[in-house]
């Protein structure tokens, strides 16, 4: 993770040879990014990874995490709960927006 702290990148693994695999942030952020794999394939590990290397360069970033998974492991944050420090203004959501944010759109047409 000395790649890091040096502003060369983000570290992704290594190449054949051992060669390390490093990423400019600009450019692993540039576009949408999705990580494929078979349960127990290192899918979470690898995120984690690459949150903990962007908080490292001060990289903004916001996590949804429904099952805690991320709270556990992430030291540098700032966690919101619904109700507890976090809430929706209601006033500024359509009725279609807050059936969607309750998951109840099934319930109304």
């Amino acid at each position: 993770m000395a790649e890091n702290r040096q502003g060369k990148g983000l570290f992704l693994g290594e190449q054949t040879f051992h060669r390390k695999f490093i990423i400019s942030n600009q450019t692993l952020l540039a576009k949408h990014l999705l990580i494929l794999g078979q349960t127990g394939a290192g899918k979470s590990t690898s995120a984690k990874q690459l949150v903990n290397q962007l908080q490292e360069t001060n990289q903004i970033n916001v996590i949804f995490d429904p099952t805690g998974e991320y709270d556990r492991d992430l030291n540098n944050r700032i966690t919101y709960r619904l109700a507890e420090n976090a809430s929706i203004d209601l006033s500024a959501q359509s009725a279609a927006e807050l059936l969607q944010c309750l998951d109840l759109t099934g319930i109304a047409s």
